[in-house]
């Protein structure tokens, strides 16, 4: 599940290691994912430690009274590390000085591009197979809470293309789910339907 909206969500900013909170007076809309959660018998919810992902993952775990009393954090939940592209749009990065270096990341087929200052396609998947091999451990239903570009990475890596075409080919609303499948000793399986 990616979290709930920020104010820089709204701006449609890059954000990353700044550590916003929900917009207040925002209301949640994960009413409709409330019957679809429940159907899944879920055990426990898993947070990256941004504040806005944890305040989603609590706010979940009240409105779903079955969950545990608290959420877990997990580092390598967090988001894509933007380095310099962070606080800024896409058109401000098309327009700025650091123009080149974000088509380069955005458009490379080589998962080692990286923005300056931060993270390349090739860490992320290394949080990823982390993540997924925590999962797999744990055998039981769960919520992971994280954000936009960690999670269309992380379905992207479920179906089998490359991070840099998953982020522009995958949408991930605020609180928008996405439901993975694991199997021992394979990779996740996206499921079906798909819960967007």
């Amino acid at each position: 599940m990616r979290h709930g909206p920020t104010q820089w969500n709204l701006e449609h900013r890059y954000n990353s290691r700044t550590d916003i909170s929900l917009v207040l007076g925002e209301s949640p809309n994960l009413a409709m994912h409330a019957s679809v959660i429940k159907k899944f018998d879920v055990k426990r919810i898993i947070s990256s430690p941004a504040k806005r992902a944890v305040e989603t993952a609590n706010f979940v775990r009240e409105v779903q009274e079955f969950l545990p009393n608290r959420c877990n954090v997990w580092p390598e939940l967090h988001e894509v590390d933007f380095g310099n592209f962070e606080g800024n749009t896409k058109i401000e990065l098309k327009k700025s000085d650091l123009a080149p270096q974000y088509e380069n990341w955005m458009n490379s087929d080589k998962t080692a591009a990286i923005p300056p200052s931060g993270e390349s396609w090739d860490s992320v998947l290394s949080r990823i197979n982390a993540t997924f091999q925590r999962v797999q451990s744990l055998d039981e239903n769960l919520i992971l809470v994280s954000h936009g570009y960690f999670i269309r990475c992380l379905v992207s890596f479920a179906v089998g293309v490359r991070p840099s075409k998953g982020v522009r080919m995958i949408s991930t609303e605020n609180y928008g789910l996405f439901r993975l499948k694991f199997s021992a000793g394979s990779k996740p399986k996206l499921a079906s339907p798909l819960i967007v």
